[in-house]
Parts: C-alpha cells; structure tokens; sequence
C-alpha cells in the first residue's frame, strides 16, 4: 500500500510539474533559446570592455534571437512504398439489395390510386478482381479496380401492390428465380496527414443485370374479399441496377513486423445513386422504366498483408446503404472475404 501511495504521489507530482512548466518539447525549445541567447550574452560582456557593457550591434543581434520563433519539426513522411503494384484476387460476397418506388397506378380502377412497387434480390456471388496501383510520389497514390462475377441462378422478385377503395389491397407480381451477373469499376486517391491517418476519395459504378425465368409464376392476392390468383406467364423480364458512388474514406495502418501490418478502413458514400431499369418487352414494347434512388453508404474493412515484391492481402468488410426518401428507396447490406496476391515494383 505504501509503494502504490508513493506511486500515486509521484505521478500527482509530475502532471503537476508539467502543468506549471510545460511538456518536455516546451521545455527543449525554451532551454535552446534562452540557453544560446544567454551564451551570447555572456561573449558581449567579454567583448564590451572593463565595464562589461555589451555594444549596439551585439545587443541588437540578442534581441532579434530572442524574438525569432522556433521552427517546428517537419511533418514525418511516411517511407515510399512501390511505384507500380498489380494484384488480382478472389472474393466471396453476400449481397441483398433492394429497391422501392411509390408512384400512383392503377389495378381495374378508373381512378389512380396509392401504389408502390419493390424489387429485391439475393446477388450473393464470387468475384474475381484486378487491381492496379501507382504512387507519383511518396505521399501520393492512385489505384483503380475491375471486378466481375460468374452468372448465377438466384432469387429475385418484382411486386407492386395496390391501395384500392373498400380496403382492398391488391398485391401482384412474380417471385422466383433470376439470372444474375455483375461488374464493378472503382477509381482511388489517397494521401497520408499529419495525424497519422491516410485519407482517400474515390468513385465507384457496379452494375447487376438480371433475367426472370421464363415461364414464371404470377401471383395476385387481394384483402377484400380474400383471394389468392395463381397463373403462368410466358412474358420477359429484365432488370439492370445501376450504382454510382462517391466516396470518402481514411485508413489507420499498424506494423506486425517488418513485412507484415494490419490496416482498418473506414469510408462513407454520401453521394450514392441508384438506377433501376426494367424492361418488359411484351407489356411495354419499346419502353423502359426507369426509376432513381439517392442515398448514403457506411462501410467497414479490416485488411492484413504482406508487403514486398510478392505481396500477400487477406480481407474482410461490411457496408449498408441508407436511403434519403422514403418515396424512392436503394437499400444494400453487404459482407464479404477476399484474398489477393500480387506484383510489386
């Protein structure tokens, strides 16, 4: 108890003395100054004669050391990494999106009436990525990625439902298997600042198209009176989902050892925009309807790697998109592995 209490104390003692006197870094600064203005008062005493009365020209030169302020130390540069990387890679994605639009329609009504209709797929998929980066100088890097899947069978729907007078609900449309393929595109630029993060802007455009089975399943349910309506149809349906997004990220890097680290990304889309485009050629011949939706993506990553020639990445990340309007909606959650191995020079 008794070492713990002078423990306690010392430590009481030392935030004190740093409090009244300044950090450690105060202190050099201010023993420098003081301490050379001090020398070279102590030369004028020796050269100003036998009354020890420094001249003019050395107390001038006193009082401009004396007012001259310390330069503070240079911003640390991080060391260079490679001029030119190539990677490629393997990923594994779970992705559900869903997009939602509320417009007035009609179902065996004259009139309009309240409507909304909703898509949401199951994009779930494995990506092959290349990617490429340059540095053109020691704190600045560029780096840009292509990505593209294999052509999957998913689930998809695509239902709009209806609010009809006497309370009659009116849900229609078809639910069941897709045909889906994706691409993606991303552009980065990052530098490092002073507080040790890196920061980075960037854009990025994924593209999913899908094709409903044919023939499919239509179903139409009503409330009032109770009714479920089952048919077949033989007509197609295509959907493209366009997203563009800007984003802005930073990251925070931390060495293992000497080739390894361990890195964590944080990084925001507020200028997400989505486009859904759906053909129906036999219901619409000619005609395609679009629809856009705005909104914001928070994303997550934790990356470890290798550095040197052959460098070695293993990551994982999440992301979720949120919507602006209830009216137009684009709502994403993702989760997704990867690996990559690559060139560096």
């Amino acid at each position: 108890m008794l070492v713990r209490g002078c423990r306690s104390v010392n430590a009481a003692l030392l935030l004190a003395i740093v409090a009244a006197v300044g950090s450690p870094a105060d202190l050099y600064q201010s023993y420098t100054r003081h301490g050379a203005q001090a020398l070279l008062s102590s030369g004028q005493v020796a050269r100003g004669g036998a009354s020890g009365s420094p001249s003019i020209g050395d107390a001038s030169q006193a009082a401009t050391l004396d007012s001259q302020p310390v330069a503070p130390a240079p911003e640390a540069v991080p060391p260079a990494g490679p001029t030119f990387q190539l990677d490629g890679g393997f990923e594994r994605r779970l992705d559900r999106f869903l997009y939602r639009f509320e417009n007035p329609s009609t179902f065996s009504t004259p009139e309009m009436v309240e409507h909304f209709f909703q898509q949401r797929y199951e994009a779930d998929n494995h990506w092959f990525v290349v990617r490429a980066g340059y540095r053109s100088s020691p704190t600045r890097r560029w780096s840009a990625e292509v990505g593209l899947t294999p052509q999957i069978a998913t689930f998809g729907e695509d239902l709009d439902t209806f609010f009809n007078p006497g309370d009659n609900v009116i849900v229609a449309g078809t639910s069941g298997e897709v045909y889906m393929r994706s691409t993606r595109t991303a552009g980065w630029f990052e530098r490092p600042r002073r507080s040790g993060l890196i920061e980075r802007i960037g854009y990025s455009y994924r593209r999913d198209r899908s094709n409903f089975r044919t023939p499919e399943r239509k179903i139409v349910t009503m409330s009032n009176p109770p009714s479920v309506q089952e048919t077949i149809t033989l007509d197609h349906e295509t959907t493209i989902s366009q997203v563009h997004q800007v984003w802005v990220g930073w990251t925070k890097r931390r060495a293992l050892s000497p080739r390894w680290r361990i890195s964590g990304d944080v990084d925001a889309a507020p200028g997400t925009f989505a486009r859904l485009n759906t053909i129906l050629p036999e219901k619409y011949p000619g005609q395609n309807i679009v629809f856009w939706a705005s909104g914001f993506e928070l994303a997550g990553r934790v990356t470890i790697s290798r550095d040197g020639r052959w460098p070695i990445e293993a990551s994982a990340d999440l992301g979720r998109t949120f919507t602006y309007l209830p009216s137009a909606r684009f709502i994403r959650n993702s989760l997704g592995m990867s690996i990559r191995v690559g060139f560096a020079q």
